[in-house]
């Protein structure tokens, strides 16, 4: 499993096919959850695979940092169903990583655990915990009866460490927890957590089951708009914790995005070891694996025949007949490809989100 080129050689074929250097790769230490979120991507559950080997997850640690590598997020699955999961954080603590974070729905911290965390460099540590609502409705209703007491618990638990600073809230946007946004940034606040950080949720894989799990609705965009635009208490909150989908694209509106595709900077490896140049490219033709059986630098090499189509299809998707007209062309061209992939199918379909772009492209005060 010896790296076939230099890092440098690797990273110049990587900018000659047209994609970004890896900067932060999101590698899945288990395919296991102790839940089953019903708007899960992955459709991870409690009798998903084996853990990934530990020696395998360090060894893609390293070869990660060998090709220059900034950030490493561990996810699953839920991580902490791995006995050595803080062994592994541990571990990649020693190298010259930017960050090194961790993604979990927190329903297995401990006190114990938190006291450990903080023995770790906190400079570059990062934790994001799911929470999908401010109330027990909104959250259970995709989590499980239950979760959202032992979130809150787990959260608030945080806010009295030196670990508040270093945590962000993951809240996956959807109708029927849109309207809970402002409430949820004022939560961070007050908990002296770092980020509220929001994404629309993707319908595709396990939530396609559910009729009701739903994009937001036109009105509750419009809405939100409404309140970061005029109620200045909601606005300050934002401005010091937020990062909500909609609210960011109307800040940017105006700005000119030169290149939106930008595969393969954050590259993704699930616990089968299939690595896809992209965390939201999750198209299974353009997998490349298996990365437990030969190197990260490998696997880079095999698969760059077929992404560098993909910033291609990603500026042919900014002519679709459907962004020409519209008045946030210059910075949506045309959405994610994969997201479009994912959830239509097809690299050159709609993305499902334009509909709701165009709301706010359009807003008016």
């Amino acid at each position: 499993m010896s790296v076939p080129i230099s890092s440098a050689e690797l990273l110049n074929k990587i900018r000659e096919a047209g994609l970004e250097a890896p900067e932060t790769l999101t590698l899945m230490i288990t395919g296991k959850c102790n839940l089953t979120c019903l708007h899960c991507l992955l459709n991870c559950r409690e009798n998903n695979s084996s853990p990934v080997p530990a020696d395998v997850v360090k060894r893609m640690i390293k070869e990660f940092l060998d090709i220059s590598g900034k950030s490493i997020w561990f996810t699953g699955g839920e991580p902490l169903t791995r006995s050595d999961w803080f062994e592994i954080l541990e571990f990649a603590m020693q190298y010259e990583f930017e960050e090194v974070g961790l993604q979990t729905n927190a329903m297995l911290m401990t006190e114990e655990d938190l006291h450990r965390l903080q023995t770790l460099p906190l400079n570059k540590l990062s934790l994001q915990i799911s929470l999908d609502g401010v109330s027990a409705i909104t959250h259970n209703a995709l989590r499980g009866e239950g979760s959202f007491d032992i979130v809150m618990k787990v959260l608030k638990m945080l806010s009295s460490t030196d670990l508040a600073c270093r945590t962000a809230v993951a809240f996956t946007e959807m109708r029927h927890n849109y309207h809970e946004l402002p409430d949820a940034v004022y939560l961070v606040n007050n908990l002296g957590l770092s980020r509220l950080v929001s994404g629309t949720v993707v319908r595709s894989g396990k939530c396609t089951q559910y009729g009701w799990i739903e994009l937001p609705a036109a009105p509750q965009v419009n809405d939100l708009l409404d309140k970061y635009n005029n109620d200045t208490s909601f606005h300050d909150a934002y401005e010091q914790s937020g990062n909500i989908s909609a609210i960011e694209w109307f800040k940017g509106k105006d700005r000119k995005t030169d290149k939106l595709c930008t595969c393969m900077s954050t590259p993704f490896i699930n616990s089968e070891g299939e690595l896809f140049p992209c965390i939201m490219y999750l198209d299974k033709s353009f997998a490349e694996g298996n990365i437990h059986e030969i190197s990260l630098a490998e696997a880079i090499l095999n698969g760059l025949s077929k992404w560098k189509e993909l910033p291609l299809t990603a500026d042919r998707r900014s002519n679709l007949p459907e962004c020409r007209e519209c008045p946030g062309h210059d910075h949506c061209k045309g959405g994610c490809v994969g997201r479009a992939a994912v959830v239509n199918g097809t690299p050159m379909s709609v993305e499902d989100r334009c509909a709701l772009r165009k709301i706010v492209y359009n807003w008016k005060d």
